[in-house]
């Protein structure tokens, strides 16, 4: 039996997933405002960028299983979900709400917030205790005001504090959308930069569409999508700051996709609409179509985007270990020992400070060890920058990283006593393996002072990815890179030891 929160969690992830992978959402019309916002008000900031609600009243948790199966999109036994959202709708529990930044939300929803009747929401709150208390999990439950507060602590604090006014264009688009699930998201130019970044790699570096697109996407205001679940119905609105606009968008995006897909394109052609670009599907049959085509063209584009954001967290690993050098005079400890020797912490856990994690550094009991009663409770909220390629919701629920140290007698961390400084790397650290994202079956919890123990031959059994065609890799310079799978024993010792004296040729690789 699954964990109700775990359950909620792909729930709404999924929810939100399709609602974005099908790109099929309704146009917001020239309407009188809704209470989309009115009853979450209080916890709208100057700088809230997302609003995304989910109606559990309207979800049909055996359909959207369904749709999912046809889709091959990866959901989990949903009973537990479906027992705990059908109890929750026969207390009063309608809408599911989250909002806040796109920095705050760039993994999932931390919290939620549930408004309800005055006489429902002690019945609720308790409700909810009692499933955090039987599951273990590390979540709190707040009650203010008209509202439940499920979530992380430090987001609940963030909901409840204040920042100003919300931007009033921003609540007006909120406002406009009558459907029971939505997500609107204002794209200010620093959120629009990240995809800007990859689009040589769509068009190709050389294309003019990259000036083009880059100069259109500056235009975009904000992204609504909203609808039924399942994908019955769904709509996409993509506004902009003038029709010429959203007419460049629509055939930028129409003839890249004619040319990638042919004919299966026609299910995501788009239509500009004065200064909106619309993408409509009013039945199942016609999401299923729009899923496929895109299923088609994202998957390259998938792999790349993750590849990039893997080697972008090793790269703050890299300049986390750097300051912590910059610090102490040297890289962390493989682990952080008692003073009898007893391996309590991980070298992931001393880093938190500089990985922008002070508060859960802070939450560590350092003279315990990883897995005793207080710490064990901080497995679950592994730091998203040691995913890494890591995309199963159970593996990652269960705080299971492959970023993990290499360890031979002659590398950095494999080295017995305390940290390695610089000038032990007599290679040279732009030579020398820091971190490595090891293959799928070496994950190791994030907490816990394990490593891998790099065998004497065939080095890559431990750390090939098959799905990268080869692994993931931090330099000890601060530097990351794909190692192909072509890569051979003699090279990787090399790379692995701090003062071998190998020459080494990365261009080679």
């Amino acid at each position: 039996m699954k964990h109700y929160f775990e359950h909620r969690r792909k729930l709404l992830n999924a929810a939100v997933a399709v609602m974005f992978v099908t790109m099929s959402a309704v146009t917001a019309t020239a309407q009188e405002a809704t209470s989309n916002t009115s009853l979450i008000k209080a916890y709208l900031k100057s700088d809230t960028t997302v609003v995304g609600w989910v109606d559990l009243s309207q979800v049909d948790v055996d359909a959207v299983t369904e749709f999912a199966g046809k889709m091959n999109i990866a959901i989990n036994d949903m009973t537990t979900a479906k027992a705990v959202q059908e109890a929750l709708v026969q207390m009063g529990v309608k809408r599911m709400y989250w909002l806040g930044n796109l920095e705050r939300l760039v993994e999932t929803p931390k919290a939620m917030i549930i408004p309800l009747k005055s006489d429902k929401i002690e019945p609720v709150a308790s409700m909810l205790k009692a499933l955090i208390e039987e599951t273990g999990l590390a979540a709190d439950i707040e009650i203010d005001g008209d509202c439940v507060l499920v979530g992380d602590k430090d987001e609940i604090v963030f909901l409840k504090s204040s920042s100003g006014e919300p931007d009033a264009e921003f609540l007006t688009t909120v406002n406009t959308i009558n459907q029971p699930h939505g997500v609107v998201l204002k794209t200010p130019v620093a959120a629009l930069v990240p995809v800007m970044s990859v689009l040589p790699q769509i068009f190709g570096t050389e294309d003019p569409r990259v000036a083009k697109a880059t100069e259109l996407l500056i235009n975009v205001k904000s992204l609504t999508l909203s609808g039924l679940l399942p994908p019955s119905k769904f709509e996409l609105q993509i506004a902009t700051r003038s029709a010429e606009s959203a007419s460049g968008i629509a055939k930028l995006i129409n003839d890249w996709t004619t040319e990638s897909l042919s004919e299966s394109a026609t299910a995501i052609q788009m239509k500009a609409s004065d200064s909106n670009v619309l993408l409509t599907s009013s039945s199942m049959e016609t999401t299923s179509s729009m899923f496929e085509a895109l299923q088609q063209l994202t998957s390259p584009a998938r792999n790349r985007g993750q590849r990039l954001s893997t080697l972008n967290s090793l790269k703050q690993i890299g300049l986390a270990m750097h300051n912590f050098h910059d610090a102490y005079g040297h890289f962390p400890p493989q682990s952080l020992a008692s003073k009898d020797g007893k391996r309590l912490l991980s070298w992931r856990v001393l880093i938190l400070p500089f990985l922008e994690h002070t508060a859960l550094y802070q939450e560590f009991h350092l003279d315990e060890a990883w897995d005793s009663p207080h710490n064990i409770k901080l497995v679950a909220k592994m730091p998203f920058a040691y995913r890494g390629s890591q995309t199963d919701p159970e593996v990652i629920a269960a705080g299971k990283t492959r970023m993990v140290a290499p360890l031979t007698k002659d590398s950095i961390f494999g080295r017995p006593g305390g940290g390695i400084s610089f000038r032990s790397i007599k290679d040279g650290t732009s030579n020398t393996l820091l971190v490595v994202e090891a293959a799928p079956d070496q994950a190791v919890i994030w907490t816990k002072p394990e490593d891998v123990e790099m065998p004497q031959e065939n080095l890559l059994s431990v750390l090939l990815d098959a799905a990268a065609d080869g692994f993931h890799a931090l330099i000890a310079d601060g530097s990351a890179r794909l190692f192909p799978q072509t890569v051979d024993d003699e090279t990787l010792k090399a790379v692995l030891s701090i003062d071998g004296k190998e020459v080494i040729s990365f261009d080679k690789l």
